[in-house]
């Protein structure tokens, strides 16, 4: 099933408003769906990569231009398998963040980052995208629609913003990970050394769903096929991509319509 109706609402709302803010069909124009190649970079985890990584989401994105300040940042993590009292289950989540890591000069943003979040490059490419995309937000002009009001809001529209530049592989991949740890110690092989079992990750303010739709709907307003996306999506996240897809071919003129309001300049209308 895609999304509820209210969600997929809201998400068409907040894609318009961003096209407009951006400039609508020029903005389009330039567009294109980032990939995992897009980030050649090498060589140890600290704050030199992870510079080297923002510059290049920056470039990505069309943002070389905006002025941002790279700070390293402490995140809690949440632990499962502390709370099940050792069963080999971990979640780690970064929460939704509320504008923290905006400066209060708004010519100037600072964005964060984790140490864990440089041994894994896709998730440190979704949460710079998604820091970005948080300014964007900031700078649209006027408050993003739908019924989350103020920061939630925000940091909301500001995962579409990041799709919307074109990290939405990255965005839907970050969104939920589950994953086998590998087990160390004498009995690893069998699975039952010490740090074994599944981890599972969560990135993000949007759910997996509501991401893979978003994704869907820009693969449609630049024409990308589905063969060019769905290669590099997990499985839950292939299915809610095909699902999306399946659901904006039954909606007709949905496409239509969003491309029609980004070069025209109207208001919302009404689905």
């Amino acid at each position: 099933m895609p999304p509820p109706e209210p969600n997929i609402a809201w998400l068409f709302d907040t894609l318009a408003w961003l096209l407009r803010a951006q400039g609508g069909a020029r903005f389009l124009q330039a567009r294109r769906l980032v990939r995992p190649e897009d980030f050649p970079v090498q060589g140890p985890a600290g704050p030199a990569l992870a510079a080297r990584v923002l510059e290049l989401v920056k470039r990505l994105a069309g943002l070389e231009h905006l002025p941002t300040t790279l700070a390293r940042a402490e995140s809690p993590v949440r632990s499962l398998a502390e709370a099940m009292g050792g069963v080999p289950l971990e979640a780690m989540s970064e929460p939704c963040p509320i504008e923290e890591s905006l400066a209060d000069d708004p010519d100037e943003a600072v964005i964060l980052y984790q140490d864990d979040q440089l041994d894994d490059l896709s998730r440190l490419v979704a949460w710079f995208a998604h820091e970005l995309g948080r300014v964007v937000v900031r700078r649209a002009g006027s408050e993003p629609p739908g019924a989350e009001a103020g920061p939630r809001g925000r940091e909301l529209a500001a995962d579409v913003a990041a799709v919307l530049f074109g990290f939405g592989l990255f965005m839907v991949g970050a969104a939920w990970r589950f994953e086998r740890l590998t087990p160390v110690g004498p009995n690893a092989l069998l699975g039952l050394g010490l740090g074994g079992g599944w981890r599972a990750s969560v990135q993000g303010c949007l759910g997996q769903e509501d991401l893979a739709y978003a994704l869907a709907v820009f693969c449609g307003l630049i024409d990308l096929d589905a063969s060019e996306v769905l290669p590099f999506l997990g499985e839950n996240a292939r299915a809610y991509f095909q699902e999306a897809a399946r659901d904006l071919d039954q909606r007709g003129d949905f496409l239509v319509r969003l491309r029609r309001l980004t070069m025209t300049g109207e208001g919302e209308e009404s689905r």
